[in-house]
């Protein structure tokens, strides 16, 4: 039991560093900082 309780919260805790991460690099391409970042076109079809 002790070892799904260890899964579990590393499983929890590598999912909520993965949301953080990708709203720091949201926040990071829509802020203007790397130019060359934040004026990539939209791939569309």
């Amino acid at each position: 039991m002790r070892g799904m309780t260890h899964i579990a919260a590393c499983l929890a805790a590598s999912i909520v560093v993965a949301e953080f991460l990708g709203y720091l690099l949201h926040r990071l391409m829509h802020s203007g900082w790397i130019p060359w970042f934040s004026t990539m076109p939209a791939l569309t079809s």
